[in-house]
């Protein structure tokens, strides 16, 4: 999950789902790693890194190996799983870490989607992409 940063899709309502944890990034200083932190509602995250609201540093902790699905903003995006951020790699450097059953969901609007050919070779690709008027799976196969 993320917090909404520049008029990126605001995912907050889905917080308190039954059933369901989430997880929100917290920028390590001085590094281009994120921690993921368990949140329960939108009034546990603080002002962080570039003024994007984050969980505290001391909220519970969970591996990037143990998380399921990540929900990934973005400025744009292509239907061949490429994205582009703000420049920091923040996503790519967490995504390159994460588990062999998981999978990287970009989330966006029609408008952000543009023709592929954008990436860089460091680079993560992207599992799959919603916006407000398709889901479309990219690289998802049957995980053991």
């Amino acid at each position: 999950m993320y917090h909404p940063y520049r008029g990126e899709v605001d995912l907050l309502p889905l917080i308190g789902t039954p059933d369901k944890r989430f997880h929100f990034p917290r920028v390590v200083d001085g590094t281009k790693v994120l921690a993921f932190h368990r949140v329960g509602s939108p009034e546990e995250l603080i002002d962080g890194f570039k003024g994007i609201r984050e969980p505290a540093a001391d909220a519970p902790r969970c591996p990037v190996t143990d998380i399921d699905l990540f929900l990934v903003p973005g400025v744009a995006f292509s239907r061949h799983g490429e994205r582009v951020g703000y420049g920091g790699g923040y996503y790519d450097a967490t995504l390159r870490e994460r588990g062999p059953r998981s999978a990287a969901i970009g989330v966006g609007f029609d408008l952000q989607v543009v023709e592929p050919g954008f990436a860089e070779p460091w680079d993560a690709r992207l599992d799959g992409l919603v916006t407000e008027s398709s889901v479309m799976f990219i690289n998802i196969t049957e995980k053991e």
